[in-house]
């Protein structure tokens, strides 16, 4: 059972089984070129869907996965991190980026 924010409206659960999971992110695994030679940069909790199917994604493709706690700590972190794939849900960066 995972359960959304509610970002979109109210809070709801939902079951998805083990298989479901798998399956998710092993067809997305062949949807791109990337591979141990890259690192990820990840600062969503693993109990946020999105990250945790990227998560296992990164797993299955050899990819090293970096943790930072906060927004403030990713630039640090893309200039200490080489090759890098950056994946994360826009919401998240609502009201964090400026576009002039």
């Amino acid at each position: 059972m995972i359960y959304t924010s509610g970002t979109t409206g109210t809070p709801k659960g939902v079951m998805l089984s083990h298989r479901n999971l798998v399956s998710n992110f092993t067809t997305h695994a062949h949807n791109f070129a990337f591979g141990p030679a890259q690192h990820a940069i990840s600062f969503l909790p693993l109990c946020h869907i999105f990250e945790r199917a990227v998560n296992y994604n990164f797993q299955y493709k050899g990819i090293g996965i970096y943790y930072v706690e906060t927004l403030a700590q990713i630039m640090t972190a893309i200039k200490e991190v080489r090759r890098i794939f950056f994946p994360e849900c826009l919401v998240c960066w609502r009201g964090s980026i400026t576009v002039s």
